[in-house]
């Protein structure tokens, strides 16, 4: 499950976090916009992998995200343009769905016992591993960033506004939601291996 994470992380911080609007802009005009969004997205997977990067296998699937994440985002910004009529918040949904299908497929590929090789130490590893921490940025990066994004998409599609600014106190409110609900989450586990012991 680790190595799913890992992708999700990498494509939520690229895809969202790092994605500027000038960056939207020129993706819209350029191809060179795509590619260097895609070149971000594949920069912000391939430092999640780092204890990893000694296996070719880790290279090649770091390469197919990289190229579909530039086919996905040039094939939905081509047909916006030929449909502008199209609702944007269902155009959304389809690219996002396509990237995740994308690593699903590239995590089925990667053998779930692959060892790493790079920083390995036992204290860092296992923070590494951890799968509530895995679970906590994946949700902290969604409920951050992915929400907002897509809750002004969804206004877009409404025609209540057309200009992205990011609501950084939104985004606290649901943060501090989450980590309460995470943490009662963590609690219910405890509480239940401990009656079990």
């Amino acid at each position: 499950m680790n190595f799913f994470y890992y992708f999700l992380i990498g494509h939520l911080t690229g895809d969202f976090l790092l994605q500027s609007n000038k960056i939207v802009e020129w993706k819209k005009k350029y191809f060179a916009g795509i590619l260097l969004h895609s070149l971000i997205v594949f920069l912000s997977t391939l430092v999640i992998f780092i204890p990893y990067l000694n296996h070719i296998l880790i290279w090649q699937c770091l390469f197919i995200n990289f190229v579909f994440h530039i086919i996905i985002d040039y094939f939905k910004i081509t047909y916006e343009k030929k449909n502008p009529q199209i609702n944007p918040f269902l155009s959304f949904l389809t690219d996002q769905i396509a990237h995740i299908v994308i690593i699903l497929f590239l995590f089925f590929l990667i053998p779930k016992n692959l060892n790493p090789y790079f920083f390995t130490e036992k204290w860092w590893f296992e923070i590494y591993q951890n799968t509530h921490l895995l679970f906590y940025l994946s949700g902290f990066l969604f409920f951050s960033y992915t929400f907002d994004i897509m809750f002004f998409i969804y206004q877009l599609s409404k025609n209540k506004t057309n200009f992205y600014s990011r609501s950084y106190y939104s985004m606290i409110i649901r943060i501090f939601l989450f980590a309460i609900l995470f943490l009662l989450f963590l609690m219910k586990n405890y509480l239940f291996i401990a009656n079990s012991v």
